[in-house]
């Protein structure tokens, strides 16, 4: 994320903008974040791993938690600044 985005971002959030949001953390045993997932209703409307948190099953794990929360029909809202491809992901 560049810094601009983040500026805009941070500013969003401090006007409120997660106040419709249901946010699960995932967590180190340290209690550092690792993840998060934030959920309106049943779509996901984002979903962060810590770039040093890679490929450690931390997205599914969030993605798993919110269906156990919601059900297994969720929702899920991608930005078009996201780069990667399905195949890279699967």
């Amino acid at each position: 994320m560049s810094a601009a985005d983040f500026a805009f971002y941070y500013e969003l959030v401090q006007k409120g903008a997660l106040n419709a949001s249901e946010i699960c953390v995932e967590v180190s045993d340290y209690g550092e974040p690792r993840g998060l997932i934030g959920l309106e209703g049943f779509k996901i409307v984002m979903l962060f791993v810590d770039p040093d948190e890679f490929g450690q099953g931390i997205g599914t794990s969030l993605i798993r938690h919110a269906e156990a929360l919601k059900g297994s029909v969720l929702q899920v809202d991608v930005n078009e600044q996201n780069e990667l491809k399905w195949e890279e992901i699967l």
